[in-house]
């Protein structure tokens, strides 16, 4: 592969994972005014957060979205080691609201994901700056 097919290659990878991410956030956006979380005064305030958890429903592979006996459901988020109800649903719910709600939870961990990604390549850019600024 010559290096100007592989440039176009990178930059359409770069295109497709911002393209991934604004989606990801739109959709995140529509799900937090759907489900309405609470202690949470705006969009932009829930990446604040270090880790956001529930409880009463499965998050796990192995049995995804099912509801966990005698739990009740609940969206915590975490912020220095304390924990926020963001919204209690009680013991049960339909289907559909189950689903939007790990639909929520593991989208907001892929923008938390996206976030620490970006964080990461900004330090390196600053390490690389500075220490062509030795030379």
């Amino acid at each position: 592969m010559d290096s100007v097919a592989y440039v176009e290659k990178l930059l359409r990878q770069i295109q497709s994972c911002q393209k991934e991410r604004q989606n990801n956030k739109e959709k995140l956006r529509l799900l937090f005014e759907e489900l309405g979380l609470k202690n949470v005064e705006s969009f932009e305030e829930l990446f604040e957060f270090n880790a956001i958890n529930l409880t009463g429903i499965s998050l796990q592979p192995q049995n995804l979205a099912s509801l966990k006996p005698k739990r009740y459901i609940q969206i915590i988020g975490i912020k220095r080691a304390k924990n926020y109800n963001l919204k209690y649903f009680g013991n049960t719910l339909p289907k559909e609201q189950i689903y939007k709600i790990c639909e929520f939870v593991f989208r907001w961990r892929l923008e938390k994901g996206f976030m620490t990604i970006q964080y990461y390549k900004d330090l390196l850019q600053k390490l690389e700056h500075d220490s062509q600024q030795m030379e």
